[in-house]
């Protein structure tokens, strides 16, 4: 129950994925920094104010989802 500039993170809930879309979008409209970390460490995300995403995941299937769902959105890869 404190503010982002005390305690610079936020756990979401299962039931909170609405509000965590929400905060993803108002970081990347505000160009913050922002670090994706799920309690079980499959994968990660880093949002950077410089308008890209790098994913680290455990797997290749997850590598090739990622992919897949760039492509679709029209979104560019390195």
């Amino acid at each position: 129950m404190r503010l982002v500039s005390e305690a610079p993170g936020h756990l979401f809930l299962d039931h909170e994925s609405t509000d965590l879309k929400s905060f993803l979008f108002l970081g990347i409209v505000c160009g913050w920094d922002m670090s994706l970390v799920p309690s079980v460490g499959y994968a990660t995300a880093f949002v950077s104010h410089d308008e890209w995403v790098e994913f680290s995941v455990d797997h290749q299937y997850q590598v090739e989802e990622l992919v897949a769902e760039a492509a679709k959105n029209h979104l560019r890869q390195k």
